[in-house]
């Protein structure tokens, strides 16, 4: 049987609209995460970049978990870490 891969946008927003956050909680994050600017163009290429190093092969799972958090965390959700 062949599976079908989601996208990973896909995936996202389908999760993340299954969360139902306080209005007030749901403003905290957005503005967090604009302070910390962790959704900027630079933070977004600097992920992508490491993602697509693990699936290359040029980084391992260690690297990613030590220098790209979130990126690790999202491949552990998605069950590409063993």
């Amino acid at each position: 049987m062949t599976r079908k891969r989601r996208s990973f946008s896909t995936e996202f927003k389908q999760e993340a609209a299954s969360l139902v956050l306080d209005p007030t909680l749901h403003q905290q994050v957005d503005d967090t995460i604009a302070q910390l600017k962790l959704d900027d163009t630079g933070n977004r290429h600097k992920r992508a970049t490491d993602f697509q190093g693990f699936v290359e092969g040029d980084y391992t799972a260690e690297f990613l978990r030590k220098r790209s958090p979130f990126v690790y965390r999202e491949a552990m959700r998605q069950g590409l870490l063993t």
